[in-house]
């Protein structure tokens, strides 16, 4: 695969025509782009949404923006990744050996990571 960077489009989903740039090396057959808003957990049980980037040790689910890679590229030569679907991932509900939530995601429809699934 060639080095550096590209160019690529979105087309639907919240991101559409949103042009990024990004190294050669991503360009993968899917990309998943995470949305802003996630949720937290709070000491008493009940959840937080928050807005924000960045997940701390207390988030429980966020969801993602699923885009296929296309065959042809767009005018500009760039390469066009269109909307698939929203996935939503979550976190796995394990305990660590201290006794606190693994902060590993689960795997697709089940409650815990592959690391304490056994498989």
């Amino acid at each position: 695969m060639p080095r550096g960077k590209t160019t690529i489009r979105f087309i639907g989903g919240i991101f559409d025509g949103d042009i990024d740039e990004v190294a050669t090396i991503y360009l993968a057959q899917f990309m998943e782009v995470r949305l802003e808003h996630w949720t937290r957990v709070l000491d008493d049980g009940s959840a937080q949404i928050v807005k924000g980037s960045k997940l701390d040790s207390r988030w429980d689910n966020y969801s993602v923006d699923v885009y296929e890679k296309q065959l042809e590229r767009d005018n500009n030569n760039f390469f066009i990744y269109k909307y698939v679907k929203t996935k939503d991932v979550f976190r796995c509900l394990a305990k660590t050996k201290k006794g606190t939530r693994c902060l590993n995601t689960a795997k697709p429809d089940e409650d815990n990571c592959p690391r304490h699934t056994g498989k």
